[in-house]
């Protein structure tokens, strides 16, 4: 007689806990997205030293070309720090140029058409976000009803204070803005059977 030993494969329950679990897809959990950039901006003028690195960065990588890009760019720093002063004037002088460069792109884009279209998708984006944070938090205040029945799908309540004491130092100016701009919306909203707002309404 042969005895089969069958392996303890455990409770099916403990085996499904123990796959990794899918995300869902999305933005990753504490990752902000970065504001919606204009390609059409000028670019940014580079200074003297960064002129000097992109001059000099591909003659010492043909000279060392094991060297990691980090070993390099201490190297050339290295070197721009030991540059005299009358070598650096030319790095200098290239920069003022790229500057004026920079300052007449800039000022061409500032009036043109693609900068004004590109302001106001901006704005239109700033204020859809306020509008669906500020709806949000409408919406999760709780119950909507209205005891009178004329306003049933808006209710007024006041918002939190932007700085608490002890963490003003914690806000940034941008969060103010946003509550203060909440706030202005949700004041806007029919609240009429509220009896210390009717007045105002």
């Amino acid at each position: 007689m042969q005895h089969v030993v069958l392996a303890n494969r455990g409770d099916p329950k403990e085996q499904d806990t123990e796959e990794p679990k899918k995300r869902k897809g999305g933005w990753p959990k504490g990752r902000k997205r970065k504001p919606p950039r204009d390609i059409s901006v000028p670019c940014a003028p580079m200074t003297g030293y960064r002129i000097f690195l992109n001059e000099q960065r591909s003659q010492l990588r043909a000279r060392h070309p094991d060297l990691p890009f980090t070993e390099i760019t201490k190297m050339l720093a290295a070197q721009w720090a030991q540059l005299s002063q009358e070598k650096k004037q030319r790095y200098v002088y290239e920069a003022d140029k790229d500057k004026q460069r920079y300052i007449r792109e800039l000022w061409a884009y500032q009036s043109s058409q693609a900068c004004r279209a590109f302001l106001q998708r901006q704005a239109a984006h700033e204020a859809r976000t306020l509008l669906a944070g500020a709806w949000g938090h409408f919406l999760a205040s709780g119950s909507t009803s209205d005891p009178q029945g004329d306003h049933s799908s808006f209710r007024c309540f006041l918002m939190p204070p932007v700085f608490q004491q002890d963490q003003a130092h914690q806000e940034t100016d941008w969060t103010g803005r946003a509550f203060r701009s909440q706030h202005l919306i949700l004041l806007c909203l029919p609240c009429a059977h509220l009896p210390w707002r009717a007045a105002s309404c």
